[in-house]
């Protein structure tokens, strides 16, 4: 047997389908706000680019080179370098390196900060003399290149 509706609970049915079908039209064809995928576009602010690669020859040595650098200076970082818009280590998923190739990508604001407040900071000094032994012992090898934003394309973050 079939239920009655009445005609105020189909008249609210159908004016919620037209509501909801209107915004998320109006959502879809934003191309600005994607919030609703848990994306944020955001303007490219032209900042300075570090890119680095560590090989290392041993895992514990990469393994406590990372600890460290999680622990001590990413924390710092967070905390004390808000020109520092993103500090991000990753392992290489390049099968001949054997997962001992890191990369770190760094961005600041301009290049100056990086070298006058990043590069002095204590978390800083602390942490590099350790990758430096690694690198004089041919345990690690290091290289890096930068580059200045364009502000072409754009950069997204999730919520």
């Amino acid at each position: 047997m079939a239920k009655h509706i009445s005609e105020s609970t189909l008249f609210a049915y159908v004016l919620f389908g037209f509501v909801a079908g209107y915004q998320i039209r109006r959502l879809v064809s934003s191309s600005s706000s994607w919030w609703w995928l848990g994306v944020k576009e955001r303007k490219a602010e032209k900042a300075w680019v570090l890119t680095v690669t560590l090989t290392f020859q041993f895992m514990e040595d990469r393994d406590a080179i990372l600890a460290d650098w999680s622990q001590n200076v990413v924390p710092h970082c967070r905390q004390h370098e808000p020109f520092l818009y993103h500090y991000e280590a990753g392992i290489s998923d390049d099968d001949k390196n054997n997962n001992l190739q890191v990369i770190i990508l760094e961005r600041y604001a301009n290049k100056d900060l990086y070298l006058k407040v990043h590069k002095t900071s204590d978390a800083f000094l602390k942490f590099r003399p350790k990758l430096q032994a690694l690198q004089e012992n041919g345990k690690v090898k290091i290289e890096g290149f930068s580059y200045q934003e364009g502000g072409y394309g754009f950069t997204t973050s999730s919520t």
